[in-house]
């Protein structure tokens, strides 16, 4: 799965890392202000990587119901063992 985000950065330009470091990263406390013991002060910005394992998980879905369906199809022999074997590599692609 790609991840949206990058590799380490070379912190060379510090304005484009902190318009970077905003878009995936959420502070909850303000520079210079006063944090408690176990308040939460960054969150991650998984929309994309929630709408990607939103993704898989249905690819998975949809691969497990063609190869529920082809092996139906294949014991009435209304298709041929390569049609069932490419169904089944789908799925098995899914479970990488």
């Amino acid at each position: 799965m790609n991840s949206p985000y990058p590799e380490p950065l070379m912190l060379t330009n510090k304005l484009n890392f902190r318009v970077k470091f905003r878009e995936w990263f959420k502070a909850s406390f303000k520079e210079g202000q006063n944090v408690t013991k176990g308040q939460q002060l960054i969150k991650v910005n998984d929309i994309e990587l929630r709408a990607q394992l939103s993704q898989a998980k249905t690819r998975k879905f949809l691969a497990a119901e063609n190869e529920r369906r082809a092996k139906l199809l294949l014991q009435k022999e209304a298709i041929s063992q390569e049609e069932h074997e490419i169904a089944t590599g789908a799925l098995y692609e899914t479970n990488k």
